[in-house]
């Protein structure tokens, strides 16, 4: 709706514009008046569309998420969440898993960037663990 009144709104500036050049003053200051009416209008509506979506976002709507993984992408998962301390490095992932470097990058990037697991330093080099979230997802893994 805001764009409508910004479009008529920008022509009405466009018009006020030829008028002033043409020395037609008072249609000049009518158009310029007008066109500043609509894009106040354009920022009311603007203002009430996004209080509509503020409002339909937190009306108590469930929203769900869903993850698919492969059969290695669970062996990765598997390797995190049944690790003695709860968290375990790289190396040891590739020795449980006996996946290729290439794919257990992406499998743990894919992982971090969801949010379902966390990256850190640690003394023998990057240590993974699940977040809450992912151990919730992967309750099941």
């Amino acid at each position: 709706m805001s764009a409508k009144y910004i479009i008529i709104g920008s022509v009405f500036a466009v018009i006020s514009g030829a008028s002033f050049n043409y020395k037609l003053n008072q249609f000049g200051l009518l158009f310029t008046v007008l066109s500043i009416a609509l894009f106040l209008c354009a920022l009311i509506a603007h203002k009430k569309e996004l209080k509509m979506v503020e409002e339909s976002e937190s009306s108590g709507f469930l929203k769900i998420e869903s993850y698919g993984t492969d059969e290695n992408t669970a062996l990765v998962i598997k390797s995190i969440k049944y690790s003695d301390n709860g968290f375990i490095n790289f190396g040891d992932i590739v020795n449980e898993t006996n996946l290729s470097l290439k794919f257990i990058n992406k499998a743990l990037d894919w992982l971090v960037i969801n949010k379902l697991a966390t990256e850190s330093r640690g003394r023998r080099g990057k240590t993974y663990e699940l977040t809450p979230k992912g151990k919730d997802v992967f309750k099941s893994i």
